[in-house]
């Protein structure tokens, strides 16, 4: 669609800056309406795809605009993730028989502070300017060594934060990274797809899926656990401790879910360096750094 990567120019660029701040104006502007729980997070994946891609053209002075956007992304994710916590609690008190309990009652007057706080960043944030200071700072062009040294940027990251003993921050931190790659692919992907590569490309999603559901049950873990118990009944407080263990136990799951994938990622980016993967305390050595560097140029060139 628009040909290789090294030849996408200003006007192409400028045309990704302008598609991804039109949509984040968008779910922007819904968002006050009716605080839907989708918008949200819409806005939130969109404010992330645009970040990814200023990153991908390594424009330092892009920052930032993005930085002032930030905060309403911040404001964003704080009415977001007590939403989502507000569905599941309720769900686990009702089935353990607490149909009128207190904590979620707490949660939804959160939810209105929350709520207030972001009507407030959006209304002061200017969206209209945001894709023109964007323009401003792009490039010429995007060369095919600017992408070959985002990749190894992100890989890199990647690497470092993946360990035996990743702390919850890391492995969060290694999905970013991860993520980067995969929303810039979604644009600058170019060539056929073969049947390999999309037994890859399942395999990229995987990882990164896991990583953010193992990111959303420690932000689950650690909202519980700051539950006012003081304004709550005891067998109420004891039903979400019952309900605090269960994640604990999820979460030590998804952990051996993601070595797991981990493991066949890497078996197919560099099989013969797999003897050397346990140097340092990583679960993957630095000789496999260019081999899955170059794994994710091939999915980064490929198109669905």
């Amino acid at each position: 669609m628009r040909g290789k990567l090294p030849y996408m120019k200003h006007k192409e660029l400028k045309s990704v800056v302008e598609k991804e701040v039109d949509g984040l104006s968008q779910y922007a502007g819904k968002i006050p309406a009716g605080y839907d729980a989708e918008d949200i997070h819409k806005f939130r994946v969109g404010y992330k795809k645009l970040r990814a891609f200023i990153r991908l053209v390594h424009v330092g002075n892009g920052k930032k605009p993005l930085k002032q956007v930030k905060h309403v992304y911040a404001a964003a994710g704080e009415v977001r993730d007590r939403q989502i916590q507000l569905q599941i609690i309720t769900d686990w008190l009702e089935r353990d028989g607490y149909e009128k309990a207190v904590y979620p009652g707490i949660l939804k007057n959160e939810i209105e502070e929350a709520t207030r706080n972001l009507q407030e960043a959006i209304s002061g944030f200017p969206f209209h300017h945001l894709a023109e200071k964007l323009v401003e700072v792009l490039p010429e062009r995007l060369s095919d060594d600017t992408i070959t040294g985002f990749v190894h940027r992100q890989v890199e990251g990647f690497y470092s934060n993946i360990k035996d003993n990743a702390t919850n921050e890391q492995l969060h931190t290694a999905r970013k990274h991860l993520k980067d790659i995969i929303y810039n692919a979604a644009y600058l992907r170019a060539g056929k797809k073969d049947a390999l590569f999309l037994e890859q490309q399942e395999d990229v999603k995987k990882l990164a899926t896991l990583l953010g559901d193992y990111h959303d049950k420690n932000m689950l873990i650690a909202q519980l656990c700051m539950v006012p118990e003081e304004k709550m009944p005891v067998e109420e407080c004891k039903s979400i401790q019952h309900f605090l263990e269960q994640l604990y136990r999820e979460k030590g799951m998804l952990r051996k879910d993601i070595a797991e994938a981990l493991q066949k990622l890497l078996d197919k980016a560099a099989k013969s360096s797999l003897s050397t993967a346990a140097q340092a305390g990583l679960l993957i050595s630095s000789a496999l750094v260019s081999g899955l560097a170059v794994f994710f140029l091939n999915y980064i060139r490929r198109r669905d």
